[in-house]
């Protein structure tokens, strides 16, 4: 909000302001209802579905075993890489000491920890040097990786927006994708 009022605050008196944004959070809501007046908000058709491109497929979690599943799913030989979606720094940082215990190259990419260690992990993905990321819903928006072909939700957001959010980083771009959902 500072920096928006200071931007704001260095234009002549009479100016038209915009704001675009891929997502309306509660954050960029709160913006818009403190720097605007009258405002006026435009989504696409498409902006609250998924991408034609993309299967979904449920996976019933039985006694909340996912790791068996998760396990059988990352020995699939794939060409694209998988993104794999937690709830808490602590589910997350749980399931990479499981990948590391069986040997699964990842990355973890989460809010609380080393911003260096992050942005490697994130270029290591990026660049398709590691094929698994774990995640938060840090990962959910902004963040465009072509080659991610499978998006995992080991544990289901608890709003929608967030699972459009995390499906979205597949199926991109007239792509397909799929997005695999532990039930």
């Amino acid at each position: 909000l500072e920096v928006a009022e200071k931007i704001i605050g260095a234009c002549p008196e009479v100016i038209q302001l915009a704001l675009f944004s891929a997502t309306v959070s509660p954050d960029v809501q709160k913006l818009i209802s403190e720097m605007f007046e009258g405002v006026e908000i435009m989504r696409t058709k498409r902006s609250e579905q998924v991408a034609e491109g993309l299967t979904t497929q449920n996976l019933k979690v039985i006694d909340g075993k996912r790791w068996p599943l998760l396990k059988k799913l990352l020995e699939e030989d794939r060409k694209g890489s998988t993104l794999i979606f937690t709830n808490t720094r602590e589910q997350c940082d749980d399931l990479a000491k499981r990948l590391i215990k069986d040997e699964i190259e990842h990355v973890v990419y989460r809010g609380e920890m080393d911003k260096v260690e992050r942005r490697q992990n994130l270029k290591s993905f990026r660049d398709g040097a590691i094929k698994v990321l774990i995640s938060t819903d840090l990962a959910s928006r902004g963040l465009d990786v072509e080659h991610v072909d499978r998006v995992i939700n080991y544990n289901m957001p608890s709003h929608v927006e967030n699972y459009l959010h995390r499906v979205g980083r597949t199926a991109r771009a007239g792509r397909t994708g799929l997005a695999i959902n532990f039930i």
